[in-house]
C-alpha cells in the first residue's frame, strides 16, 4: 500500500496511520508492506522516481485528502510548476487505467487533522464545504508541468504511453468520487480510531489480494476503481459504511431509509431530494444499493 499526503499538512496523521498498518498482519500471516517517503527514500537518490517506482509496484494506492493539501494546487492556474502530490495521483489514474494498480482508496480528511491542529474539529457541512472548495477554488486547467514530468516517468521506466490529460479540478473530483474512507471528527491521540483506519485499508488490500488469487477482474469506470458490493449484514448505517458510502448514511438513514428493504427503493430522484445532486455520488450510491434490488 502507498501513502500519498501533502507533507506541510498532513504528515502527522500519514505517520500515525503508517505505524498502524505497520503492525497489520494479513490472511497466512504475510505483513501488509506500506510505503511511507519518510520511510522509504533513500538520500542521495531520485526522490521523483523512487516514489513513482514504489508507486507502480503497489497493489493499493491510499491517497490522503484535505482542503489543506489542495490548497497549493489553487495556484497552478496562476503559473504552471510541477506539482508532487498531484504527480502521485495522476500516476494513480494511469496505472489503474493500465491495469498495473488495481485499487485507488482515498482518506478524505476533515480539516481538523491539519498539522497545526490539537484536535479534529466537528463540521456537519464538511464534505460539502470541500466539494465546493474544488469546484469554485481548483483550477480547471492541465498543469502541462507536472504532466511532463509523469511522463517522462511512464514513457522510459514503465514502456507506457503518456498519461491522458485531465485538469486539476477532474483529478481531484475523480478521487473523491472513489469509494474510500471519512476521517472527521475524531481526537487526535484515539489509539483505537486509527487503528480502525488500518483495518479498513487491510480488509480492502486483502480484497484485492483475494480478487487476484481468484482470477477475478478489477473493475474500471471513468478513470477510477469500482469495487465489489459487499453482502448486506449488520445494521443498514454499518453496511453503507462498509461499501464507502460514510459520508452519506447519517443522511440516508435519518430521512428514512432506515431499513435494507427502504434502501433497495432509492432512485435518484429521491437522491436530488435529499440534496445529492452531483451525477457521480448519485452512480456511486445507487450502484452500491441496487445490489439489495438483486437480493
Amino acid at each position: 500500500a502507498f501513502i500519498s499526503y501533502r507533507q506541510v499538512c498532513n504528515s502527522k496523521f500519514a505517520e500515525r496511520l503508517y505505524e498502524r498498518l505497520e503492525l497489520i498482519f494479513l490472511s497466512g500471516k504475510q505483513p501488509l508492506h506500506v510505503f511511507l517517503d519518510r520511510m522509504g527514500l533513500e538520500a542521495g537518490r531520485r526522490f521523483d522516481r523512487d516514489f513513482c517506482t514504489a508507486l507502480s509496484h503497489s497493489s493499493v494506492a491510499l491517497p490522503l485528502i484535505s482542503a489543506q493539501a489542495l490548497e497549493k494546487m489553487k495556484g497552478l492556474g496562476q503559473q504552471d510548476e510541477v506539482d508532487y502530490v498531484l504527480l502521485e495521483w495522476i500516476l494513480m489514474l494511469a496505472l489503474v487505467e493500465s491495469g498495473r494498480l488495481a485499487r485507488i482508496y482515498p482518506l478524505v480528511l476533515g480539516d481538523g487533522w491539519a498539522n497545526d491542529r490539537e484536535e479534529a474539529t466537528k463540521c456537519e457541512d464538511w464534505f460539502k464545504a470541500l466539494s465546493q472548495f474544488v469546484e469554485n477554488e481548483l483550477p480547471d486547467v492541465v498543469s502541462c508541468k507536472t504532466y511532463n514530468e509523469l511522463d517522462d516517468f511512464l514513457v522510459k521506466e514503465l514502456k507506457l504511453p503518456k498519461a491522458k490529460r485531465h485538469t486539476v479540478q477532474q483529478v481531484v473530483n475523480t478521487l473523491l468520487r472513489s469509494n474510500g474512507l471519512d476521517c472527521i471528527n475524531t481526537r487526535r491521540d484515539n489509539f483505537g480510531v486509527f487503528q480502525s483506519y488500518a483495518e479498513s485499508v487491510r480488509k480492502v488490500v486483502e480484497g484485492v489480494a483475494g480478487a487476484a488469487a481468484s482470477n477475478v477482474p478489477t473493475l474500471h469506470g471513468h478513470g477510477r476503481t469500482a469495487t465489489m458490493v459487499s453482502e448486506p449484514t449488520g445494521s443498514p448505517r454499518d453496511w453503507l459504511v462498509s461499501n464507502g458510502l460514510e459520508r452519506f448514511a447519517d443522511m440516508l438513514i435519518n430521512d428514512g431509509y432506515d431499513t435494507f428493504e427502504e434502501l433497495a427503493l432509492l432512485e435518484e430522484a429521491d437522491l436530488v431530494k435529499l440534496g445529492i445532486k452531483e451525477g457521480g455520488y448519485q452512480k456511486r450510491i445507487l450502484r452500491v444499493t441496487a445490489r439489495l434490488k438483486a437480493m
